[in-house]
């Protein structure tokens, strides 16, 4: 078991100062951000081009920070051991929005979500928890021998979800997990996640431009302009009262927030 015990007390995953540079553009500038384990769930939003997407990248390690660190349960990402790395691995998956671009489109939906059972190295059944991980997200158990092309977009969402699952995660990474999808599949993908996170205790970070969505599954939103986080707090409050003007704007043009 790996051994957290001087960070017991640290966010779950945090960005601290975190500043991103892609050659002179600066796409991240200087973002403070802590998501605490335990179901919080926490909403990043902003217009294509704010950096939300780039900031969500930096917290899996997979975009470095040229000034700043995110770090783990208190470490900087950077000094993980190998324990604590695969350990940050399992517990922090992410849930991309483009299912094509998420699974291998030549390994089926059993051998993808099988392989990240590897990350936890369950040594049971694979077949039979590949099963019940479909069950878990509204998929027929047969749907597992299927490839990603013989999907629809819903049900490729499902898959990739139930492969996130598959780690055992105490934390997912969601960016614009439904944007790809029409309305009524879109609803019945946030009734999904948000019941997967009160069964399982799971914390999220939603990255999304769309605000109905933020309101719908998060309990507090960061909103996004130009690389920096300009406004944080309830959600409710954020979208009722907001006291930026950059906010406002955004309120604004959605119907269904206009109050």
């Amino acid at each position: 078991m790996t051994d957290w015990a001087a960070t017991d007390n640290a966010p779950l995953l945090s960005a601290h100062g975190a500043t991103i540079r892609y050659g002179n553009v600066v796409a991240v500038a200087g973002v403070d951000l802590a998501i605490p384990p335990g179901q919080a769930r926490i909403a990043l939003v902003g217009e294509s081009g704010s950096g939300k997407t780039t900031v969500l990248r930096a917290l899996l390690g997979l975009v470095p920070t040229g000034a700043g660190e995110i770090r783990y349960r208190g470490t900087p990402l950077r000094a993980l051991n190998s324990a604590q790395r695969a350990d940050f691995r399992a517990a922090v998956q992410p849930v991309f929005q483009d299912g094509n671009e998420a699974l291998d489109p030549r390994m089926r939906a059993r051998a993808s979500i099988a392989e990240a059972l590897r990350m936890r190295r369950d040594d049971g059944d694979a077949r039979t928890t590949v099963s019940g991980l479909l069950e878990d997200v509204g998929l027929e158990p047969d749907l597992a021998d299927r490839y990603p092309h013989e999907l629809s977009g819903g049900q490729r969402q499902r898959v990739i979800i139930a492969r996130a699952l598959a780690a055992q995660p105490t934390l997912l990474l969601l960016d614009e997990p439904t944007s790809a999808l029409d309305v009524i599949v879109q609803q019945h993908i946030l009734e999904l996640l948000g019941r997967l996170c009160d069964e399982r205790g799971l914390s999220i970070l939603l990255v999304t431009h769309n605000l109905a969505v933020a309101r719908q599954l998060c309990d507090t939103a960061n909103v996004m302009h130009h690389g920096k986080i300009i406004e944080s707090g309830p959600i409710h409050e954020v979208l009722t009262t907001p006291r930026e003007e950059y906010t406002k704007r955004l309120v604004a043009a959605v119907p269904k927030l206009r109050r």
